[in-house]
């Protein structure tokens, strides 16, 4: 990511114990875009501003790589386990009072009613965007059965996912009705009761995923998985996931492709979340949001063929010639 003009915006509300940071990334255009993500009460503000942060600069990487025109933005916020309607009224009062630079949506630890709760305060709010997550991870995993494993179904396919929570669950039930072998798990016993309430497949501890042999790994919780522990572990040939910061630092891209790994960045194939959220926000249609989301598996096979030019050469770098060839491609049609 090009160097961007980073500002966060904090409130600390120490009588009621709750702590908002809210990151921008980028300032080419008049709003912001991403989720809120809960964090535990007792991670100190510090630690919440470098993880906001993190996160805004991975959605203004989804959105200039897919030509959204939506800085980057995102929430982290933590608040007394009996605070939660007043931490989240008290964030849509915050967001309300930067007039538009930010529009907020689901992320890690929050719900439809705590978005209700932020709508009840603030227009700028984000149309539930989970299916089009979903939406762009399946659409990708069938690219990659397609390109490497020559079908054009997902019966057979052995897939370890990691995580069921509001997107990871979407992801594994859709790969399960559509034939593919489902490895799972989380740390939650009521997402893996939604899971096996509605498919047969494999729970194994959350600590098991990275020793499961399987085609795809599928990280769809938190980030920083993908890091010098993990990875001699991985048994799988492709990880594509819709988790934002898999890899615990630019180096770990590197140690994947040296174990022969075919490692799909996050931001080329989890955007379909900010895709749809942001045109919706922008004013298109339904219809015309959902022509715009095919331009993720489109976009990916680009990637494998530049990938596949290059030798499968480091996935970081094979990303940063795409987005330029994408650019130049922007600006040329622009003109």
């Amino acid at each position: 990511m090009q160097n961007q003009t980073i500002t966060t915006h904090t409130l600390h509300d120490s009588n009621n114990e709750i702590s908002i940071v809210i990151a921008i990334c980028g300032d080419a255009f008049p709003s912001s875009m991403g989720g809120c993500r809960v964090l535990p009460l007792e991670c100190s503000m510090p630690k919440m501003q470098e993880a906001a942060i993190k996160l805004a600069q991975a959605m203004f990487d989804k959105n200039s790589l897919y030509d959204l025109p939506l800085n980057g933005g995102k929430t982290v916020i933590s608040f007394a386990p009996n605070m939660r309607e007043e931490a989240f009224k008290t964030l849509g009062l915050f967001i309300d009072s930067l007039n538009g630079k930010y529009v907020t949506g689901l992320d890690l630890g929050t719900t439809q009613s705590d978005m209700q709760i932020v709508g009840s305060c603030t227009e700028y709010v984000a149309e539930d965007c989970v299916d089009a997550t979903a939406q762009g991870i399946v659409d990708s995993i069938k690219v990659i059965g397609k390109n490497k494993y020559q079908t054009n179904t997902l019966k057979n396919l052995n897939v370890a996912v990691q995580g069921l929570g509001k997107v990871g669950l979407k992801v594994a039930l859709q790969l399960f009705k559509a034939g593919a072998n489902i490895t799972a798990c989380d740390v939650n016993i009521k997402n893996i009761n939604s899971f096996i309430a509605e498919a047969n497949g494999t729970i194994v501890e959350p600590e098991q995923i990275y020793d499961i042999p399987t085609d795809i790994f599928c990280p769809c919780a938190i980030g920083n998985v993908l890091n010098t522990n993990t990875v001699p572990r991985i048994q799988a040939s492709t990880i594509l996931g819709a988790a934002n910061n898999q890899l615990e630092s630019p180096d770990i891209a590197k140690l994947l492709t040296q174990r022969g790994i075919q490692y799909i960045p996050a931001e080329l194939v989890n955007s379909g979340g900010v895709l749809f959220a942001g045109y919706r926000y922008l004013g298109l249609s339904i219809s015309e949001t959902q022509v715009k989301l095919k331009s993720i598996p489109e976009l990916l096979e680009r990637y494998l063929k530049l990938a596949k030019s290059s030798g499968y050469s480091n996935p970081l770098e094979c990303l940063a010639k795409l987005r330029v060839g994408f650019a130049k491609k922007h600006a040329y049609e622009s003109a």
